[in-house]
């Protein structure tokens, strides 16, 4: 609250751009990232909210310097508008083919993608849990630069060309040898989902002519297949903007551009976003089918192609399962470069750093993204499926009556040999017997067989027909007694009050196709083989790193945990989370403090934050399918708790839950201090406070059914539960949960040092010696600090001599006290 401190306070800070006001220290002091602060702007002292989201002091150090974040996760200063560089220029984002969890590999997406550090810190170590892409920033740095491009062309394979070649001749209605107005613009409907209007079309071929890719004799009606497919390989019909960009962004961020918008509209509307530079944005929202929630600077929609490969992409990043027919279009056109099998991977390892609910995505439209190697098969089926629409038409057949015509079986299914039948009989040209099986596949089942509901899907082409046609359809021939109930007559198609053949078509080719779908079937085994030793081989090779990683720091600070024959110790205090350690909710490092002079003496604390949880396992292994109940065991943690619940509360400890969110916690604080259970039990003097630091020991013996815990090496309750049995909610079953309890109430802020789980019970008499011996080391610990902060004094008091060794030890020795800190106070009155 800046309220009751005046701009001239502030001008007290002399030079420095940012300050903000210290409450302990009663002075202004130079601001850094996450303080509530005054800036100056062109001499006067301005307030602003949050520096951790906006900071005009260091925003150019900020701009030219790492665009990846700060890689301990605190927040990158975006800048407002003081600074041109972060909106006018790209070092606030990454391309989002840069994307990838550690030690792991990126995809391939397109260039005008882009990530916010804030969203994902390529520098992050270890497991993160990813942000959902929520917020997208439409950005164009200079609408002055913005200038219409395409993607560049492409060299087609051996396979493309033969499925494109496929999708003209099928796109050919009228076996011409060339496509006409009418069939180019149903084939780029098919190609981009885009509606292209007559004339848009003549242009378009008038185009393909002066760039060389018609036939310059040919009339402007018309282009040659072989010219359409030079025209689909060029990239003509994806047009972009070079130099707009989508960019995945932190809600923060988003909520922070929102207000400089809002502020510099505020200011005028001929104001600029930026000083200095034409920029202009929109803010979008993924969940709102890409609504403009905001926008500023002139901004206008970018190509529909580019704003579609955009949002398909980042939906993709979000693990997105369910797209629409345009949708899969869009996200193969995004992933292109990008194999399948890598598809796949890279997206079930994302969706393993998401909180989602578990979906299999072979149930889902995604599936066709990881079975379908690009664009031009896609385009194939949909070729496939309106030749096949246009024949049915043509013979005057509604969908029901053609279905049910070619299902020689009876079964209500049209399978690989009847389609094939049901094709030469409409004669529909240039379908080998490989790309029968691509149909089937395409629209059918796993086993290729196709329903009359994904026969009119696929044919149709709209869920809205589909509904239709299943609506006036689904009666089945006994139930229909008029044309309306078979579905749409085409116009031009005979007058007659019902179209069914009483000859059913028999199957064709049936061997022919079994023998291709066994071949396939062993290609695509020997594939799928493949790409697990693949996949194999790179889980290694990421864990033999990991375990390389892991071996250097146990080198340089020792193995954490660290292994005994029967226990394992937890170090929190170097600020370097031990291994296989997973959490719930936020926690910190904190740095220890010198009592006296309350700067950092070189260790650490974890710090717990309210609704969080640890857990850790036990026993320690390198496999995390190895695990042990343990029915007795003891957990000594050094910890300490800033308050202690309010009256009537508790606060969890100890829970046996792997997620801490199933059961109440088993061993809790009350509010008078007493650590045991909410239920009865013997409770003793021994009680934790508020605010210091303590050694809590918490003992499990199955064999006498008993818990009982200890407060610094003393007996705080001796518990009975009526609930403990072996193997029970009491035994651990691969691990301990600190702060996890199902009432969320008492999941409060605790701070911790050491935990270590031993796998017997200790007796009382082990746990007093232990806290004995602990306390011996603190106190030599306490008496090498106090020796050196009384030589230091010394040292400073008299620069010109040496201090006496041996009368600094018998002050130390003799200097009274709780803590270090009266101590010291105490050997300074001692030396007068």
């Amino acid at each position: 609250d800046l309220s009751s401190h005046t701009a001239g306070e502030a001008g007290e800070a002399g030079e420095v751009e940012a300050v903000r006001y210290d409450k302990r220290e009663g002075k202004w002091v130079q601001a850094s990232a996450g303080s509530y602060a005054l800036y100056k702007k062109s001499g006067q002292w301005q307030g602003v909210h949050d520096l951790s989201l906006v900071t005009p002091a260091n925003a150019n150090a900020n701009a030219d310097g790492a665009a990846d974040g700060q890689g301990d996760g605190s927040p990158i200063p975006l800048a407002d508008e003081l600074s041109t560089k972060a909106l006018a220029g790209r070092e606030r984002f990454y391309p989002a083919s840069y994307f990838k969890l550690y030690k792991r590999s990126p995809v391939q997406l397109p260039q005008h993608v882009l990530c916010s550090g804030n969203y994902f810190d390529r520098r992050w170590s270890g497991a993160r849990r990813i942000k959902n892409v929520v917020m997208t920033l439409e950005w164009v740095p200079s609408l002055a630069k913005l200038t219409e491009t395409s993607m560049p062309s492409q060299v087609l394979d051996e396979h493309q060309e033969h499925t494109l070649s496929t999708a003209l001749e099928l796109a050919d209605l009228d076996g011409s040898g060339d496509l006409d107005v009418q069939e180019l613009a149903a084939l780029i409907r098919s190609a981009t989902d885009i509606d292209m209007s007559v004339e848009a079309v003549h242009a378009l071929i008038t185009k393909a002519h002066s760039k060389g890719k018609g036939d310059k004799e040919k009339s402007s009606t018309a282009l040659m297949k072989s010219e359409v497919k030079q025209l689909l390989a060029s990239g003509m019909l994806s047009t972009l903007e070079q130099g707009r960009y989508t960019v995945a962004v932190s809600l923060a961020e988003a909520e922070t551009l929102r207000r400089i918008i809002h502020v510099r509209a505020a200011t005028g509307a001929d104001s600029p976003l930026v000083d200095g530079a034409d920029v202009a944005l929109a803010l979008r929202c993924t969940q709102a089918g890409n609504m403009v929630f905001d926008h500023a600077g002139s901004f206008k929609p970018g190509p529909t192609f580019q704003t579609e490969t955009a949002l398909q992409a980042l939906r993709y990043l979000d693990c997105t399962m369910y797209y629409s027919d345009p949708q899969i279009n869009w996200l193969l056109q995004a992933l292109e470069r990008t194999p399948r099998r890598k598809r796949r991977t890279f997206f079930q390892s994302v969706l393993g750093c998401r909180r989602r609910l578990a979906r299999k995505w072979e149930e889902t439209p995604l599936a066709k993204v990881f079975t379908m190697p690009d664009r031009f098969a896609l385009l194939k089926q949909r070729s496939s499926s309106a030749r096949v629409r246009a024949a049915i038409e043509a013979v005057g057949l509604a969908l029901w009556d053609a279905f049910v015509k070619f299902d020689h079986s009876r079964t209500g299914l049209l399978r690989a040999p009847e389609l094939y039948s049901m094709l030469l009989y409409l004669r529909v040209p240039a379908l080998s017997p490989g790309d029968i099986l691509d149909f089937c596949s395409g629209i059918g089942d796993a086993e290729g067989n196709v329903t009359y509901e994904a026969f009119v899907h696929a044919i149709v082409g709209t869920d809205a027909d589909e509904e239709d046609e299943e609506e006036k359809g689904e009666g089945g021939a006994e139930e229909a007694t008029d044309a309306d109930a078979l579905g749409d007559m085409p116009a031009n198609a005979p007058k007659m009050d019902r179209i069914v053949s009483s000859t059913l078509v028999p199957p064709t080719g049936a061997e022919e196709l079994s023998i291709l779908r066994e071949k396939r079937a062993l290609a695509e085994a020997a594939e799928d083989e493949e790409d697990q030793a693949m996949e194999a081989a790179e889980e290694k090779r990421i864990e033999d790193e990991l375990r390389e990683e892991e071996a250097a720091e146990d080198q340089a600070t020792g193995a954490n945990p660290r292994l005994t024959s029967d226990a394992i110790e937890y170090d929190l205090t170097t600020g370097r989370p031990p291994r296989r350690l997973t959490s719930r909710g936020d926690y910190l490092y904190q740095d220890d403090l010198d009592p006296v002079y309350k700067t950092p003496i070189g260790t650490m604390h974890l710090q717990l934050l309210p609704r969080g949880l640890l857990f850790l396992p036990v026993p320690f292994s390198d496999s995390s399918d190895q695990r042990t109940i343990l029915n007795s065991y003891t957990m000594r943690m050094e910890m300490m708790i800033p308050s202690l619940p309010p009256s009537g509360k508790y606060q969890a400890l100890l829970q046996t839950s792997v997620h801490g969110e199933e059961d109440e916690a088993i061993i809790v604080v009350g509010s008078n201090g007493a650590v045991g259970s909410r239920m009865s039990g013997s409770h003793h003097q021994a009680t934790v406070k508020g605010g210091k630091w303590h050694t809590i020991h918490i003992t499990v013996c199955s064999s006498t059914l008993t818990v009982m815990t200890f407060v610094d090496g003393m007996l705080a309750c001796n518990l009975q539960p009526d609930d403990m049995f072996r193997d029970g909610r009491y035994a651990l079953q691969g691990g301990v949960c600190i702060g996890g309890s199902s009432r969320k109430d008492e999941e409060l802020e605790l701070r911790i040092r050491h935990v270590t789980v031993t796998s017997r019970a200790l007796s009382a008499v082990e746990i007093t010696d232990q806290n004995m011996a602990g306390q011996r080391d603190e106190q030599n610990n306490d008496d090498n600090d106090l020796f050196m902060m009384v030589l230091e004094a010394l040292t400073q008091r008299y620069p010109d001599s040496d201090p006496d060794v041996s009368m600094v030890s018998f002050i130390v020795a003799e200097a009274q006290g709780s803590n270090i800190s009266e101590r010291f106070m105490s050997a300074m009155a001692m030396l007068g």
